[in-house]
């Protein structure tokens, strides 16, 4: 089965994006024109994956904490309660109630990076952690649908290729690569296949 459309973007696009469609963003300043913000972004806070439903639906998250939802294409947005210490760095979704948040943080003197997931199925209102155990810092979520999806993250030493699977919503992973460098892009193709893109090699996966 073919995943479906969304507008979902690589991190390299959400600056572009941003600065076109929503410039009030980048300043991370309420009350600009008419655009409504959340008091928090008094407080910068760099964003890092911006990701539409449809025209009117999205979600933004970054550093800090942040995470953020729209429902009028990015008039309004609105703050969603979330620790200070975790850097969101990609959020997906598959219809307008079940998504996932993943990112991590980084915790003890030597600055080791876990990863984080959470899963929602009510729009974020309410939000069950899924992070698999001994992950690293989550770079790229993807789902295919409800129950298949993708999560890349920093390579360890349990997770050296850095893919991981999932074949029930989330709630249990395993490796999904045999051997080679930490995936740096993760997306999809209209063909329904699943790319990624290593330090020094490109592959392709079958949904």
């Amino acid at each position: 089965m073919l995943p479906p459309r969304r507008f979902a973007m690589p991190l390299k696009k959400i600056f572009l994006f941003a600065a076109i469609f929503f410039p009030s963003i980048l300043s991370a300043r309420p009350g600009h024109g008419q655009e409504k913000f959340p008091e928090s972004w008094e407080i910068d806070a760099t964003l890092r994956s911006v990701f539409f439903l449809d025209h009117d639906l999205g979600w933004a998250v970054g550093d800090k904490g942040t995470l953020l939802k729209t429902e009028d294409g990015g008039r309004e947005w609105q703050s969603i309660s979330s620790p200070r210490d975790i850097i969101w760095t990609s959020v997906f979704f598959a219809d307008d109630s079940t998504g996932w948040i993943a990112g991590g943080h980084y915790r003890g003197p030597l600055e080791r990076s876990v990863g984080l997931l959470i899963k929602t199925e009510d729009g974020g209102k309410t939000r069950s952690n899924l992070s698999p155990p001994g992950v690293s810092l989550i770079r790229r979520i993807r789902f295919a649908d409800p129950s298949h999806g993708w999560i890349a993250c920093d390579s360890n030493q349990l997770y050296p290729d850095g893919l991981l699977k999932t074949e029930d919503g989330g709630a249990s992973w395993t490796s999904a690569r045999a051997s080679g460098e930490p995936p740096l892009l993760l997306d999809w193709d209209e063909a329904g296949q699943l790319h990624t893109l290593s330090i020094d090699s490109a592959k392709t996966l079958q949904a």
